[in-house]
């Protein structure tokens, strides 16, 4: 019996003629990273005795990492050596007695669960010590503690992001890269392969470990017979593997679970829309997550008042309040952490955020959640000690709606780097690239290379190769792999000719970028007759490769050829955007700039001042926009001989670019202005 062989020693008398310490290693871990369990355990010979195999196992399945200890001396070191880890402790009941006084305070010591052969012999002296978890007459009943005990860990380790209402303090790109990702999986039409090459990653993942095998087996077999949310909430590999992928922003991983993440967030937008459909403001409700969180991001939630904050995942929420503090008050335990409960008010007839009541569809029935799709942001209204000793707060949060003014504080940078029309598998090596994970995005399109038979698509993939190598700086291997693109497109049908001025674009630039510029503008003028003749006069793109024909001419010093470039494209603008368009403002400065290296100086203010009118009436205003103007009109008053114009304007600027007038920076700047002053006067 399991529980006599772990009984105190007045109940069990099981020899142990085994090593000092014994490790045990989980291939995933994705329940708590840096955890450790340590099985205090003097009298199991562990290996002649399959059910201490077999109890190994199931701890292995909850935590990270596994140590026994057959004696005091090894498990003391155990203890001094433990470096960034949270520990766990199991030990019998007639050593806890006299070594938990001396451990309780160890900061990496999250609990203790005592086993025993007389539960009320220990119960009263253990009431004095709050991470004992429990007393325990066999170890199956632990288990379910540890569960619980891991789960709320893993609860608490959210990532969380951060925006102040002013913008000062801004600590989201976690949230950027996960909300990227989220939106281009919903653009991607996954397929069976995508989930059968999950699996076969899972299998893998799981080698060795019999009890995932089975659940690996049953959601292959079952996947399309349950809902996404009765896998996530289940207690198989699901939910652990995602939320670690989430936490840790393992790129590869969530790339991997991709068309679960959009399967979760259709379901719970879905069952949002029948829910709450028909709801009136009148109809507004509060739900709560207890929690703990690290003292670092408590310090930010409070420096975050009024701003903005996310949980980088696929938040569980509940009505229940009880149950929700009981949590945050247990997180407290840890001395790393301070309590919360989140209170959190929902307007769901303002809401333009998904999430639902899943009660009916849980796995866990009994429990009554209201789980919010994958990074939804919330505002900080409120935050209240709610403990004498301030370890324990109530923070309050609203829902936000895609209409809310402080949203774009959070909109991913990356998304613009991302041109609209590129969608689906293409769009994520674009990602991919932007964040610096070459391989991944290489190894991606050879891939998507091999499976394609569609000539069109070949074209589009030796493009965006070409692209990849582009960014990394590899011209020349980057002009090779677009002149493959322009060998598919030249044998296909003409109307793919706007596809082939692309690539020339591509092309020239690349050239340029070697310094080749005869070549460059070769290829952009090329680009330039295709448009021309396939686009309508009004067309972006034309303005665009005018741009770039002007840019070689000015790298050239032909400032006329340049200017006249640059005056196409203005003359195009004029007359498909208002005059007011912020777009026009960068042809004017262009132009401005030709006017000034050909010392036109009056015609180059006039076009300065153009777009610094148009600057100034923009809602809203853009401090970069206008930085940028001014440290043109100061280039531009240095050269006319005018020393105090110039001088004011570079203060503009640097005031705009958010320099404060006493910090070094500034000063050197200042600096740097008034010796070039005096030395124009000299």
């Amino acid at each position: 019996m399991l529980a006599k062989l772990n009984s105190d020693k007045e109940t069990s008398k099981v020899h142990s003629a085994s090593k000092d310490i014994s490790t045990c290693r989980r291939t995933n871990g994705y329940m708590i990273e840096n955890a450790l369990l340590i099985w205090l355990n003097y009298y199991v010979d562990e290996e002649d005795n399959d059910v201490y195999r077999r109890t190994i196992k199931n701890l292995e399945r909850i935590m990270n990492r596994v140590k026994t200890c057959n004696n005091n001396d090894s498990f003391l070191q155990l203890l001094d050596s433990i470096q960034n880890e949270t520990v766990f402790i199991v030990m019998p009941g007639y050593f806890a007695q006299d070594t938990v006084p001396i451990i309780h305070t160890k900061s990496y010591l999250d609990s203790i669960y005592i086993l025993c052969g007389d539960k009320g012999k220990h119960q009263k002296w253990a009431k004095q010590w709050a991470k004992i978890k429990g007393i325990f007459t066999q170890i199956p009943s632990i288990y379910e503690v540890l569960k619980e005990t891991a789960r709320q860990w893993e609860e608490n380790a959210i990532s969380i992001s951060f925006s102040t209402i002013n913008g000062e303090y801004i600590s989201n790109e976690h949230w950027e890269q996960l909300d990227n990702l989220k939106e281009i999986f919903l653009t991607i039409d996954f397929e069976e392969k995508q989930i059968q090459e999950f699996i076969y990653y899972c299998r893998q993942e799981f080698a060795g470990d019999d009890y995932e095998q089975k659940n690996i087996l049953q959601f292959e077999q079952e996947y399309h017979n349950r809902t996404p949310i009765w896998w996530y909430t289940n207690e198989g590999f699901v939910y652990p593997m995602l939320n670690f992928a989430l936490r840790t922003l393992n790129i590869n991983m969530i790339i991997r679970m991709g068309f679960f993440i959009c399967d979760l967030h259709r379901q719970i937008k879905q069952l949002h829309s029948k829910q709450f459909a028909n709801c009136s403001s009148n109809e507004i409700f509060i739900v709560y997550r207890g929690q703990g969180i690290s003292k670092k991001d408590f310090e930010k939630i409070t420096e975050t008042k009024d701003g903005l904050i996310s949980f980088n995942t696929f938040l569980s929420t509940s009505k229940d309040r009880e149950m929700s503090l009981k949590l945050a008050q247990q997180s407290t335990l840890n001395l790393d952490y301070t309590g919360v409960l989140f209170n959190i008010m929902v307007d769901p007839s303002q809401s333009t955020t998904s999430f639902a009541s899943i009660h009916d569809v849980s796995y866990l029935h009994e429990e009554d959640e209201i789980l919010f799709s994958m990074n939804t942001l919330f505002r900080i209204d409120n935050i209240n000690s709610i403990s004498e000793n301030n370890r324990l707060y109530e923070v309050k949060l609203i829902l936000i709606n895609d209409t809310d003014p402080d949203l774009c504080r959070f909109t991913p940078r990356a998304r613009y780097m991302i041109t609209p029309e590129v969608k689906g598998w293409f769009k994520l090596n674009r990602f991919l690239v932007t964040m610096g994970r070459f391989d991944e995005a290489e190894e991606l399109y050879e891939l998507l290379l091999n499976e394609t038979t569609n000539e069109n698509v070949k074209g589009y993939i030796y493009e965006e190769l070409g692209w990849d190598k582009d960014f990394l700086g590899q011209y020349q291997e980057a002009i090779t792999l677009y002149e493959k693109a322009v060998d598919i497109y030249q044998k296909l049908d003409p109307s793919n000719n706007l596809s082939l001025a692309n690539v020339y674009t591509n092309i020239g630039t690349s050239w340029m970028c070697k310094g080749d510029l005869h070549n460059a503008l070769s290829f952009h003028e090329k680009a330039l007759a295709i448009r021309k003749q396939s686009l309508p006069l009004d067309h972006s793109n034309l303005v665009s490769t005018y741009y770039n024909i002007g840019s070689i001419y000015m790298a050239m010093n032909d400032y006329s050829k340049a200017l006249s470039s640059y005056e196409k494209g203005l003359e195009i603008q004029q007359q498909s955007l208002p005059a007011n368009h912020l777009d026009i403002t960068d042809t004017y400065d262009k132009i401005g700039m030709m006017h000034f290296f050909m010392r036109n100086f009056s015609q180059a203010l006039s076009f300065y001042e153009k777009a610094f009118e148009i600057r100034q009436q923009s809602d809203p205003l853009d401090d970069l926009r206008l930085a940028k103007s001014y440290r043109y009109f100061s280039t531009l008053y240095y050269e006319m001989n005018d020393p105090s114009k110039a001088h004011s304007s570079a203060l503009k600027a640097l005031e705009l670019e958010g320099f404060d007038e006493n910090s070094e920076k500034f000063m050197r700047a200042c600096s740097f202005y008034n010796s070039s002053m005096n030395n124009r006067k000299s």
